[in-house]
């Protein structure tokens, strides 16, 4: 995908933010650093073409051949976890697997 919705890697000395994860932008991610090279996820705000693509990250890091040293920390707006539970659980109950707004093992 050539054109992805908003996501951005900020990198500082060994230091990868990966800013917003709109959908399309883990392709785009992985020209750069691998899921378990990213020290933490932020998204800006709660709109679908900034966050749509949690749901890729969470069963990549679960799922992939990753190894995680720890879980990826997950940093945005207030809300951020039920989106997150919501894109899980296709709902507003939160699903025993999004327990922490961290990914990982």
């Amino acid at each position: 995908m050539d054109n992805p919705c908003s996501g951005y890697l900020i990198s500082s000395g060994h230091t990868r933010l990966w800013a917003d994860a709109g959908s399309g932008t883990p392709a785009q991610l992985q020209r750069y650093a691998r899921l378990d090279e990213v020290d933490a996820i932020w998204i800006s705000h709660l709109h679908a073409d900034h966050s749509a693509d949690l749901l890729t990250a969470y069963y990549a890091a679960l799922y992939a051949d990753l190894r995680l040293a720890a879980p990826i920390p997950l940093y945005g707006p207030p809300g951020i976890a039920e989106r997150l539970a919501h894109y899980l659980t296709n709902g507003p109950r939160r699903s025993p697997t999004s327990a922490s707004a961290s990914f990982g093992r």
